[in-house]
């Protein structure tokens, strides 16, 4: 098993790193249409769905990035961005103080069909409309994803090192406080010295800071999300198409739920051509 993550993560991470950072833009959305594609195939799963059905689903939500992306813009992106980023904080809130015993589920769900779909186009939405920001977009998703990484890495070792209060037990009983506090204060810190960057330099750093810990928070309800919907439906990963990792899904549970938080952001805190 750790020989198989080593190898899939030797062949992820530049392939990753040459994707954000230097892919032409419309190669970067089109490769992002299909990851999230990919995702909403083991979503449905998780949602009870197989077959054909699995297929059709996400091939209708293909079908949507697709138009969005052809046609400019097919919804008021601000709205959308406030609701989404909205849900994911009262969601993540929920997961962590919600107590009760998860009930499996087995048949088809509907609604989370549903909101697998808003949440999936979404996420493929804002990861795009970051990287299309003149000049520094390539940048800005990098600093994303190493947000999300910081805030992990930081939560996994502040956790095994400190961690004796269990975060969401029903959920996932290996999270802790202590690893959610050890991962918020590597964000906030990563976030401070970040009005070092250019783009950033107008920013108040405890603004920035606050920011990248709202986000960092969000990412952690990402991760949770889909931990509750596996455990409902009885499966440890959401695929096995990276070797050693598991779906898709699973290596983007974070972003999905980030993404929407940090383009919210840098819309209302940083001024970003085009999108005010």
């Amino acid at each position: 098993m750790l020989k198989q993550r080593v190898l899939t993560a030797l062949v992820l991470i530049p392939l990753v790193l040459w994707l954000v950072l230097f892919s032409p833009l419309d190669l970067f959305a089109v490769s992002m249409m299909l990851i999230i594609a990919l995702a909403a195939n083991e979503w449905g799963m998780l949602c009870g769905l197989s077959g054909v059905k699995k297929v059709v689903y996400s091939a209708s939500l293909l079908v949507l990035m697709l138009l969005a992306w052809f046609s400019g813009q097919v919804v008021d992106y601000g709205n959308l961005l406030w609701t989404v980023s909205a849900v994911w904080l009262l969601m993540t809130i929920w997961l962590i103080v919600q107590r009760a015993e998860l009930k499996s589920h087995n048949g088809i769900n509907p609604g989370g069909l549903l909101l697998g779909a808003v949440l999936l186009f979404v996420a493929w939405f804002a990861v795009v409309e970051i990287r299309r920001i003149e000049e520094v977009g390539s940048e800005l998703v990098m600093i994303l994803l190493l947000m999300i990484w910081i805030a992990d890495s930081a939560a996994y070792f502040s956790g095994m090192a400190l961690g004796k209060r269990k975060l969401s037990p029903k959920v996932s009983p290996g999270k802790s406080w202590e690893g959610l506090i050890g991962g918020m204060l590597g964000v906030a810190v990563f976030g401070y010295f970040m009005t070092e960057y250019s783009y950033f330099s107008a920013v108040d750093p405890w603004m920035l800071a606050s920011l990248f810990v709202l986000i960092g928070l969000v990412s952690v309800g990402g991760d949770l999300f889909e931990s509750r919907v596996k455990r409902q439906r009885g499966v440890k990963d959401s695929g096995n198409l990276l070797p050693g990792h598991g779906g898709i899904y699973d290596r983007i549970d974070s972003l999905i739920a980030a993404a929407p938080v940090f383009l919210l952001g840098l819309t209302e805190i940083v001024t970003v051509g085009g999108l005010q």
